[in-house]
C-alpha cells in the first residue's frame, strides 16, 4: 500500500462536502465524525504498511499531515458537543452558552501559548519530542487521563486541538454575530406592557410594597414604582397624588378586589 496523504485528504473534503449537506445539524456533525474517523483509519493503515524512510519523515507526517485529519476530527466533535447543548435553549441561553465556550478556548490558547508559539514561528527544537511516536505511548501533562498511543504523538495532539479550537473560535464568533438579532427579537417579544388602567398598576405596585413583596421590604416606594415604570413601560407620574384620590373612595381597594373576584372566578370553574 502507497503513502498518499493529499488523495486522502482530498478524498475526505469530497466526503465531507456530501455529509455537511445534511439539514440537521446534530445529524450533520455525526456523519462528518464518521467519514472523518474512517479516513484516519486508513492514514493509519498507509502508515503501518509503508514505514518512514526516517526520523525526518515521520516527524513531517505528525508535525504537518497528521493534524490535518485528526484537527478535523476535535471540530466536528466539539460542534456536536455544542449543537446538542442548543436542542432545548432559547437563542439567548444558547448565546450565553457560546460565550461559556468562547471564553474557555481563550483559557485554552493561553495554556498553551508555548505550542502555539512553537508551532506558528516553525520551530524545530523539541521535534523529535513532540512528532516521533514512543514505543510505550505517552500521558499529556497537561490534559489530566489523555494517553498518547504508540500510533500518536503528543505534539500531534496538541497541534490538532490548536487547529480545531481555532476553526471553532471562528465559527463561535459567526454564530453569536448572527444569532444576536434574533435573540434580541425574542427578548423584545417577551416584554410586558401594561395595559389596564394606570391607577390600577398604582394600586397593585403600592399594595406589593406595603405587604414587603419587593427584597424582603427593602425598596423604598419610589423605588418599586421606578422598576415598575420599566417593566412594563408605563409613566405612573405622580403616584402620591393618585394614591390619595384612591384612599378617598368607597372601594379603596376597587381593582385589587376585582382582581380577587376574577381569580375566585377563575378556581370555581376548575372545580366544575
Amino acid at each position: 500500500m502507497e503513502r498518499n496523504f493529499g488523495r486522502l485528504q482530498e478524498e475526505l473534503g469530497k466526503a465531507l462536502q456530501e455529509t455537511l449537506k445534511e439539514s440537521n445539524p446534530i445529524n450533520r456533525y455525526i456523519g462528518s465524525i464518521k467519514v472523518t474517523s474512517e479516513a484516519i483509519l486508513r492514514m493509519k493503515e498507509q502508515v503501518a504498511a509503508c514505514p518512514f524512510e526516517g526520523k525526518a519523515a515521520e516527524i513531517y507526517h505528525f508535525k504537518y499531515e497528521a493534524p490535518e485529519f485528526y484537527s478535523r476530527l476535535f471540530y466536528f466533535m466539539e460542534l456536536n458537543r455544542i449543537e446538542a447543548g442548543r436542542v432545548h435553549k432559547e437563542p439567548a441561553a444558547f448565546i450565553a452558552l457560546l460565550g461559556q465556550e468562547r471564553r474557555r478556548l481563550e483559557e485554552y490558547f493561553r495554556q498553551h501559548d508555548h505550542i502555539c508559539r512553537y508551532y506558528n514561528q516553525g520551530s524545530t527544537f523539541q521535534d523529535e519530542y513532540l512528532f516521533l511516536r514512543q514505543p510505550t505511548g505517552q500521558w499529556s501533562g497537561d490534559e489530566i487521563g489523555t494517553f498518547i498511543h504508540t500510533d500518536f504523538t503528543i505534539g500531534t495532539y496538541w497541534v490538532s486541538w490548536i487547529k480545531a479550537n481555532d476553526r471553532l473560535r471562528v465559527w463561535i464568533r459567526e454564530e453569536m454575530e448572527q444569532m444576536e438579532p434574533e435573540a434580541a427579537g425574542a427578548r423584545k417579544m417577551r416584554k410586558l406592557k401594561w395595559t389596564g388602567g394606570r391607577a390600577a398598576l398604582i394600586e397593585m405596585l403600592s399594595a406589593m410594597h406595603a405587604a414587603g413583596c419587593f427584597n424582603n421590604g427593602k425598596h423604598t416606594l419610589k423605588q418599586v414604582m421606578e422598576a415598575g415604570e420599566e417593566i412594563f413601560e408605563v409613566k405612573l407620574g405622580q403616584y402620591h397624588v393618585a394614591l390619595n384620590e384612591m384612599s378617598t373612595r368607597k372601594d379603596r381597594a376597587q381593582f385589587l378586589n376585582s382582581l380577587v373576584r376574577v381569580l375566585l372566578g377563575k378556581f370555581d370553574s376548575l372545580l366544575e
